[in-house]
């Protein structure tokens, strides 16, 4: 047998390389299909399949999340679930089936120097219960903190490997030395090994600190730090050797369910539940929107490679009629119809091999646009193409399926035929027979192609309308400069003065038109907390705050649509009741058609229990890119009332040029004199940034559908050409009795329109099916489209005339005399 499959395989190599022709065209069209493939594969193999670095046994730890209750009325957009401190020590008291449970949260970036002067950016996270133990993170230095440590000392803080290479570079051990911290002295506890960065891998942390810092960093008194709630953000656990998740989930949903029952006047509780998700590789709020994305990738390039496939079988079935005469004379000298079939496996193996590597190349050279974007929202840029072992061994076996099934049926059919009349005439009958299969073949990836096109428009479209969007604010020439958080600026109580200072400051610069500050930025993402009207307390909603500076509706050219916005007045913190402007939405949501201005709402901020605040003013409404077609159930406070949050400058310029940009740096570090030299970000940049599914989709699509409409054309151009050459004799006997060029031509592209016709058909009904899956990726634009359309038609109309017009011109050209004589 072994030396049966090597004797096959030399024959293959003898006969391939005497058609160069052919083994290019098969191995490029076999590339682009394994290539596109690969392309996404690479893709769910960095979002998904990768789990976090330096968490042993990942799939034992598990995300703990809370989705909406049955029957509740709220959306996975709305929720907001911190855990305070007591209800955390309850859950990982009843929770025996987990090993470790810990609580953390992202606390944006801060400043870290070791000498005062060289400062770096940390994201940080403020951790407690047994983070690192429910992590089973181990330290390549020193140690890590400890469950017991989390109220305890909050001048230390553990570092990661990259922050400690960017902090001390090749210095010897760091463990127990000293750097500053927000301007405050802390000691390196220990450094997290194994390239660990959180267990969040759309936001990498490089510092923890304990959930003590809060008194260090934001000046709460120890009883402050114990009571809050809006801090213990997100949950990780680590379930039991033996304990299964199902059984981990019910167990923390019963304890929940006590929690939630003792304090019935709580009707937030009751509405979420807790929902345990093992495996830590995508954040779990955006795992099912980032797998629907992953979904519609893996249906476009499943297409391209339905389009390769079948360009490999209609290669493959033409070149056994080609090659009928030589298989017949193999027959006739004693080789079985399956010998045959073995030598034209072995070939497909051959091409199955080269078309991989040449897969690879494509897959490296389509990734390279996407590397540092990204493609799904909630997640980290595309690092491009990344081999390892998982995607050879994908690329592999896309390659070897797609010749094994697609060349299967040319070898078997290749020694099935008359072997007499293959002896004796060129085989057109048996031709004629196969003629049908590959006019199905051709029309199928026109379909394909069509199907591609369309879709790529409707999502070009889509982006357009996006960035088209009203959002009720006006973007151009307006920028964002990130402050961090306001433990950078000072002490709570200065921070008025500090953000009146900055906005000064930068108001003075020369070209900048307008300035304030928010918590960051007008696109940013929003927190949502309860509120409910004074006479029915019990009855809350959720609601987005948006903390900013009076003077911040003037710069992003918000408009009022009754009452006024917030006064100089209302830079004073603590004021009773806390002033607001709710947006249009939210008003006709909370008090329907009544006058609004001077109504009172109670705010649940989770540290003092409710506050009233009062209604200034209501705005227009606020769309955002991330949902468009819904206006913000938003309301405003004045941020100096909720300072403990990350800042940003929103400023409006004539125009961000060179100068500009460096005398807002200055402003800001004339009064940050320690801070980082602040980035200015365009607000229509982050407005892309927004939307980066559709982004990313569009782009796919379009690279592909030039793909799949090349080899969609080379496919019609392929059979036409075939069929003319079939059908010489037939056209040369036909001038040779009179016809005329006209007449010919319209012979070949009957065949041709017949073709593209039933493509057509078919795509439109597969663009159709398509955009069903891209429905909720669409903006502004139907799922039946007309101009969307009718624009694939067109241009793949366009691009079937150009694969024509050679088979066409050659058919038109045939010489009678030439070919009577040949036949």
């Amino acid at each position: 047998m072994l030396r049966d499959f090597l004797a096959d395989l030399r024959t293959a190599v003898r006969s391939l390389r005497r058609e160069p022709g052919f083994v290019l065209l098969a191995v490029l069209t076999l590339g682009v299909g394994v290539g596109s493939t690969a392309t996404v594969f690479g893709m769910v193999n960095q979002l998904l399949l990768r789990p976090v670095s330096g968490v042993p046994d990942p799939d034992r730890a598990a995300y703990v999340t809370f989705e909406p209750a049955p029957g509740s009325h709220l959306r996975h957009t709305e929720l907001n679930t911190p855990v305070s401190v007591a209800d955390f020590e309850k859950l990982e008291a009843g929770a025996d089936l987990l090993s470790g449970l810990a609580a953390y949260t992202n606390d944006g970036s801060w400043q870290v120097s070791t000498d005062g002067q060289h400062t770096v950016v940390a994201v940080t996270e403020l951790i407690y219960g047994d983070y690192f133990g429910a992590l089973g993170v181990r330290p390549s230095e020193g140690r890590l903190l400890r469950a017991d440590e989390m109220l305890g000392d909050p001048r230390v803080v553990v570092v990661s490997e990259k922050l400690r290479q960017e902090l001390f570079g090749n210095a010897g051990q760091v463990a127990g030395r000293t750097v500053q911290v927000e301007g405050q002295s802390v000691t390196v506890l220990g450094v997290a090994g194994g390239g660990f960065q959180g267990p969040r891998r759309d936001i990498p942390a490089q510092m923890w600190v304990p959930y003590s810092a809060l008194a260090l960093y934001n000046g709460f008194s120890p009883e402050d730090v114990e009571a809050r709630t809006e801090d213990m953000q997100f949950l990780v656990a680590r379930l039991r050797p033996g304990a299964r998740p199902a059984q981990a989930e019910a167990q923390i949903r019963s304890v929940y369910q006590g929690i939630a029952g003792a304090d019935p006047d709580d009707k937030y509780r009751h509405d979420v539940v807790p929902l345990l998700l093992p495996g830590l590789r995508v954040p779990p709020e955006q795992a099912g929107h980032i797998r629907a994305s992953l979904r519609v990738f893996g249906v476009v390039v499943g297409l391209v490679l339905l389009i390769a496939c079948a360009n490999v079988a209609t290669l493959l079935l033409m070149r056994n009629v080609t090659r009928r005469g030589l298989v017949a004379t193999r027959r006739a000298l004693g080789a079985s119809p399956g010998r045959v079939a073995r030598s034209h496996l072995a070939e497909s193996a051959l091409l199955a091999a080269l078309g991989t590597a040449v897969g690879l190349l494509v897959a490296w050279l389509i990734a390279v646009p996407f590397a540092g974007q990204r493609v799904a929202r909630g997640m980290p840029a595309l690092a491009g193409f990344r081999m390892d072992v998982r995607v050879l061994t994908f690329a592999v076996v896309a390659s070897a399926v797609t010749l094994v099934a697609f060349g299967a049926v040319p070898a078997m059919l290749a020694g099935r035929f008359d072997l007499s009349g293959a002896l004796r005439v060129a085989g057109g009958s048996d031709t004629r027979r196969m003629a049908g299969v590959r006019r199905i073949m051709s029309a199928g990836q026109i379909g394909v192609c069509i199907t591609l096109l369309t879709a790529a428009a409707l999502l070009v479209r889509t982006v357009r309308n996006l960035y088209a969007i009203q959002t009720g604010m006006s973007i151009d020439r307006l920028a964002t400069v990130d402050l961090g958080q306001p433990a950078n600026l000072g002490a709570p109580s200065a921070l008025p003065d500090v953000y009146r200072e900055l906005v000064a400051g930068v108001k003075n610069v020369p070209g900048v038109d307008g300035v304030a500050i928010d918590a960051g930025g007008p696109l940013a993402s929003r927190s949502s907390i309860a509120i409910a009207l004074p006479e029915r307390p019990d009855r809350t909603m959720s609601a987005l705050i948006r903390p900013v500076t009076p003077g911040w509706f003037d710069v992003v050219q918000l408009p009022m649509a009754r009452g006024a916005p917030f006064r100089d007045g209302d830079w004073r913190p603590g004021s009773t009741p806390v002033p607001m402007v709710v947006t249009s939405a939210l008003a006709q949501r909370v008090f329907g058609s009544t006058e609004v201005v001077g109504r009172t709402l109670l705010l649940n901020l989770g540290m003092e229990g409710p506050q009233e605040a009062r209604v200034l003013g209501v705005s227009r409404d606020v769309r955002l890119p991330d949902e468009p077609d819904r206006p913000l159930d938003a309301f405003f406070v004045p941020l100096s009332s909720f300072p403990f949050k990350p800042v940003t400058l929103v400023v409006r310029a004539q125009a961000f040029d060179q100068q500009v940009e460096s005398g807002i740096r200055q402003a800001v570090q004339r009064v940050l004199a320690n801070a980082v030299p602040p980035a200015l970000t365009p607000l229509t940049s982050q407005l892309g940034d927004a939307f980066p599914d559709q982004r990313a989709l569009g782009r796919v699509l379009e690279l592909l559908s030039a793909l799949a409409t090349a080899l969609a054309s080379v496919g019609l151009y392929s059979v036409i050409a075939f069929s003319g050459a079939q059908r010489r004799r037939e056209f040369g006997i036909r001038v040779a009795l009179g016809a005329e060029n006209v007449r010919i031509a319209r012979l070949v592209l009957a065949d041709a329109a017949a073709i593209v016709g039933i493509g057509t058909g078919a795509g439109l009904v597969g663009a159709y099916t398509l955009s069903i899956l891209l429905a909720d990726r669409l903006y502004g634009v139907a799922q039946v489209d007309p101009i969307s359309y009718a624009a694939a038609a067109a241009v793949f109309a366009l691009v079937a005339a150009a694969a024509c017009w050679m088979p066409t011109r050659a058919a038109i050209r045939a010489d009678p005399l030439e070919t009577l004589r040949d036949a």
